[in-house]
């Protein structure tokens, strides 16, 4: 269940979000995480690796300012949580996959944002300028920058510790190794 701290009307467990495990049917549900009534989790962003969650988040201070995204680690066993490291508020960021117990992120550098009176010409323009990258993120919060495109160049997708991608103007299919950042043509 997630918060919606801009409609929330008091901060009582009952209203406030959280993570929890259920059994296919619906049965036995067990709370992971409990949300703090500020506390947002960034486009429904959650991976698990059966010892811990971890799931981007950031608050909604009371003056309606963001705080920085924060990639969580929550132990299931035992709740302790932790900060694995921030990332900009600049950007928006999603978990995308795993490689080698390390979390795969893929971030747009740059998203449109929307305002009054922007025409759908300036708006497509706006979108082919967004940059993505891939990005892999260690245990200990090292973040080491993978592969960068623009909208439009590829559509990509995780699968088994691997990126594959569709490069539009190849019109081909190829595999990244996540490693070497060296891709190949299949």
């Amino acid at each position: 269940k997630l918060n919606t701290p801009f409609f929330a009307d008091d901060n009582t467990p009952e209203h406030q979000g959280y993570i929890a495990r259920y059994d296919l049917n619906g049965a036995n549900r067990k709370v992971l995480v409990q949300l703090a009534p500020n506390e947002v989790i960034a486009d429904g962003c959650i991976a698990f690796d059966t010892e811990s969650i971890f799931y981007l988040t950031y608050y909604i201070q009371g003056n309606g300012e963001q705080s920085p995204f924060s990639l969580i680690k929550t132990n299931v066993t035992n709740g302790s949580k932790s900060i694995v490291c921030e990332l900009d508020t600049d950007s928006r960021h999603f978990i995308v996959g795993t490689y080698k117990g390390m979390l795969i992120l893929k971030n747009i550098i740059n998203p449109v944002t929307l305002k009054p009176g922007i025409s759908s010409e300036e708006l497509r323009d706006m979108i082919n300028e967004q940059i993505h990258e891939v990005v892999l993120v260690s245990p200990t919060g090292e973040l080491q920058k993978v592969c960068q495109w623009h909208q439009g160049e590829r559509s990509e997708m995780f699968y088994k510790d691997k990126m594959f991608y569709w490069d539009f103007a190849e019109q081909a299919m190829y595999q990244l190794d996540l490693e070497s950042g060296i891709s190949a043509c299949l």
